[in-house]
């Protein structure tokens, strides 16, 4: 399993939908949805896999 170094600068698409990086914890990477302001968790291997599926997009350094 791979850990993903994201920030709060980064754009994260998942599904298309516009996302911000939170924070990692042991488990999830915690992203707020940005359309509905809730907080969402996504476990590490379903992030990878979904990364890898292209259904999440990482645009590094959108927000700065």
């Amino acid at each position: 399993m791979t850990r993903y170094r994201l920030c709060e600068d980064d754009r994260i698409l998942v599904d298309g939908v516009p996302h911000r990086f939170v924070e990692t914890v042991e488990i999830a990477q915690i992203l707020i949805d940005l359309d509905r302001r809730e907080t969402v968790a996504i476990e590490h291997l379903e992030f990878e896999r979904r990364l890898h599926a292209g259904e999440i997009r990482i645009d590094l350094g959108y927000h700065s």
